[in-house]
């Protein structure tokens, strides 16, 4: 608060302060733990800062888990701090307890299972039916939160028909708080020849273009720091098939290392089909909350209509200029708010936001002329 030690006319910003920094990037790891863990490790997510943090709090993981590998993952690629959860056994009914613990839990914005995978059998229907499920359970977590984004693993089909399965299984469930990533990493810290699900660095890239860029920016094209082979080596044919279903393939680029070379979700609507334009969402929706939190219980009346609509304007302008937005509009006025809402105390505002789009697709012309090659 200003303060004034001489008397006079003082101009003050009273544009509310912003908050905390919303910290983004940061995941919830749900996993195997030790069976003789005590019950308290499954009652509340567990901060974690660094592979030897996590190794302190979780020693001795199972032999089939992938939570370690997961969270170290994460560390190499990118990642900051994190939240480990156990899972007493990858079921739906523990699935459910974890989910139900973390509606409350509000210190993360994304979600990852790698343990998901420890059920797979190749070419067993059954069990890649139960993955789906649980993954489904994720899924429609996340929806129903509207405030997290699952990172999820594709099935390690090499002839990729479970893969098609599962990503058409989960986009016609509403896919747009999640995303799907093909095929599985080796790396050099696991046992030869045991490749690993994604998730864990996947999420690490997402904390690090959200350090670097922002969350407007599109996690990939960034090499996975550490990740050596993949289990399928997709040609540009089953790429294109992947992407077009909403598949975010990791692809070994001759030249370039191995890379995330996708970036959508698993929505069927246009306007939420990128990771980076759903997340940006989310930042906006954490923002809105933060200031009109604070507006509860004030006299809904014009001058509070003219003050929303300024606030929200400078914040969106603001956007613009760090380039996370192109184009907005703001409407709190009569408009939007008639006669019976003002007599129920509500007050309704229209927002419009026209978010950067990733370039996917970037065509070169090129002419042969009587110099040469020409790149236009």
């Amino acid at each position: 608060m200003f303060r004034s030690t001489s008397p006079g006319v003082y101009l003050e910003d009273l544009f509310p302060e912003a908050p905390e920094r919303f910290f983004t990037g940061v995941p919830v790891f749900l996993g195997l733990i030790r069976a003789d863990a005590p019950d308290a490790a499954y009652q509340t997510p567990t901060l974690v800062i660094s592979e030897t943090h996590f190794a302190e709090n979780f020693p001795g993981q199972p032999v089939e888990s992938y939570l370690t590998e997961a969270v170290r993952g994460f560390f190499q690629s990118g990642g900051r701090m994190c939240y480990i959860l156990p899972l007493r056994a990858i079921t739906e009914h523990d699935l459910t307890i974890a989910l139900r613990l973390l509606e409350t839990f509000q210190a993360f914005d994304l979600l990852c299972a790698p343990d998901l995978m420890t059920l797979y059998r190749e070419q067993d229907p059954n069990v890649i039916d139960q993955i789906i499920r649980l993954q489904l359970q994720l899924s429609q977590h996340c929806l129903q939160m509207n405030d997290r984004f699952a990172i999820l693993d594709g099935l390690p089909d090499r002839t990729l028909q479970s893969l098609y399965e599962q990503r058409r299984t989960l986009m016609f469930a509403d896919g747009r708080n999640c995303a799907l990533y093909y095929p599985w990493v080796l790396v050099r810290e696991t046992a030869p020849g045991r490749f690993i699900p994604p998730c864990g660095h996947i999420a690490g890239i997402y904390t690090l273009t959200d350090y670097k860029k922002g969350v407007h920016k599109a996690p990939a094209n960034e090499i996975l720091p550490g990740v050596y082979d993949l289990t399928h080596h997709l040609s540009n044919r089953e790429q294109g098939q992947l992407n077009d279903g909403g598949v975010n393939c990791i692809r070994a680029l001759r030249g370039y290392g191995i890379r995330i070379w996708g970036a959508k979700t698993l929505s069927n609507r246009p306007e939420w089909q990128y990771v980076n334009t759903r997340r940006l969402f989310f930042k906006i929706r954490r923002w809105l909350e933060h200031y009109t939190f604070r507006l509860v219980f004030e006299p809904n009346t014009e001058q509070m209509w003219l003050s929303i609509e300024n606030n929200l304007t400078v914040y969106l302008g603001t956007l613009v200029e760090t380039g996370e937005i192109t184009q907005y509009y703001v409407k709190c006025n009569a408009e939007t708010n008639p006669p019976a809402d003002r007599e129920r105390g509500i007050i309704r505002t229209e927002i419009g936001i026209a978010p950067t789009i990733p370039t996917e697709f970037i065509v070169i012309r090129v002419m042969h002329g009587e110099y040469g090659l020409v790149i236009l």
